[in-house]
């Protein structure tokens, strides 16, 4: 949500910087343009820059993620083998002193 609303932010902040040059500008239409075209293509070029990072920062913390429940996973499974082990181990016993009573 914070690379969303900083990419916001960044968009928006470009859109007035033009909009704010336009308006008090001293240069002929032609360059105006050009310099708007310019900065347009800049601001196309950092905010898809920002996207890919963002992109890549974001399937790193996904595998990350999935290491971790993967661990999780595992450790739980060892567990739960070990608690069923020791449950039939115990019910083994139980039978071998019921046997003998």
């Amino acid at each position: 949500m914070k690379a969303k609303n900083t990419l916001l932010a960044i968009a928006a902040s470009a859109f007035a910087g033009a909009l704010i040059g336009v308006l008090f500008a001293p240069d002929r239409g032609e360059r105006i343009r050009r310099d708007l075209s310019k900065r347009g293509r800049r601001t196309q070029r950092d905010l898809t820059k920002r996207g890919r990072d963002f992109a890549d920062m974001a399937k790193d913390e996904l595998e990350d993620y999935i290491d971790y429940m993967r661990e999780k996973y595992e450790d739980a499974k060892r567990h739960t083998d070990d608690l069923i082990e020791r449950s039939e181990e115990a019910t083994q016993e139980l039978k071998r002193k019921l046997n003998k009573s």
